[in-house]
């Protein structure tokens, strides 16, 4: 194997991410070894460990990394001015979309979380996940206090968003996720079509 250039330990371990979630889109994550990733990166298995001392540990890291980025795609929107949106409700659709659009550019993340999912003891990467639903379901809340009980509604939304991705991940195709969100969302949000 060529050995990758040396590169900065940020820049290595965002290359380590991005290739545990290339592969988590190509095969099962539980089928993914810490060796799959050093070679995808160029690297021997050594130089992966000395950025992530475990298997879990950048499991963990990308979860949080994809977390975050969503979150702050979702924090940008939130914080736009009032008049960018012509309603609450187009503002929680937006955010819903850009979350949508990260996840279909990122399949592997949906299989990487699903794979967390099924293990029935908790682990770190669960912990972000929740962590992450828990502040989005409260902030698309409180954007749609205007609405009959809007913590159902956000829920609601919530679980439409996640059950797009699982019948993306059935079909094998996430490409489609955000057009299949943008039909979805007129029939869950009251008045979106006027806003």
């Amino acid at each position: 194997m060529s050995r990758a250039a040396a590169a900065p330990a940020d820049q290595r371990r965002l290359q380590a991410i991005e290739a545990l979630l290339e592969l988590a889109w190509e095969q099962a994550p539980c089928q993914i070894r810490t060796a799959d990733i050093a070679t995808r990166m160029g690297v021997t298995q050594p130089a992966l460990f000395r950025h992530f001392p475990t298997k879990e540990a950048l499991w963990h890291a990308a979860l949080e990394h994809i977390t975050r980025l969503s979150w702050q795609r979702i924090e940008a929107l939130n914080a736009s001015s009032p008049m960018e949106f012509a309603s609450s409700t187009a503002l929680v659709a937006a955010m819903l979309r850009s979350h949508a659009a990260l996840v279909s550019q990122r399949p592997g993340v949906a299989r990487l979380l699903l794979n967390e999912l099924q293990n029935p003891r908790p682990s770190d990467g669960r912990a972000v996940v929740e962590s992450f639903l828990v502040r989005f379901r409260a902030l698309l809340a409180q954007r749609l206090r205007h609405c009959p009980n809007p913590e159902s509604l956000a829920n609601v939304l919530l679980a439409q968003v996640q059950g797009l991705v699982l019948q993306g991940l059935l079909a094998g195709d996430l490409q489609e996720l955000p057009r299949l969100l943008d039909a979805a969302l007129p029939l869950l949000l009251p008045g979106l079509e006027e806003g």
